[in-house]
């Protein structure tokens, strides 16, 4: 049997591509309350605190999920960590999306 991993490179790089994911997503998190605040405080807080939740809950399943695919690729495993990650990203993206949408639909300039 050939060896098919790299020695956790790619998983290196996949934790770090999450990370870069969740850390995104807090600025745009940041830019899009800074905008916002200024017309709809408390709108603004209740749209976007869901998804400041999830990136932070994102950062914190990226450190379990690298944990797990380490484990499993030493230990000869092939079960993939799961899917939750991928699921609270496109959570958090979608809310995003619908906030600035709300904005747009209700005039924020």
């Amino acid at each position: 049997m050939t060896d098919q991993w790299d020695a956790g490179v790619q998983n290196e790089r996949t934790a770090l591509a999450w990370q870069r994911t969740a850390l995104a997503l807090f600025g745009v998190i940041l830019v899009a309350a800074r905008l916002g605040f200024r017309q709809w405080p408390v709108a603004t807080v209740v749209a976007l605190a869901p998804a400041l939740a999830l990136s932070v809950t994102i950062l914190r399943l990226t450190s379990r999920r690298y944990r797990q695919a380490h484990a499993a690729l030493h230990d000869d495993r092939q079960r993939p960590p799961g899917g939750r990650l991928p699921f609270f990203a496109a959570t958090s993206i979608t809310l995003l999306g619908l906030g600035a949408l709300a904005a747009v639909l209700a005039g924020i300039r």
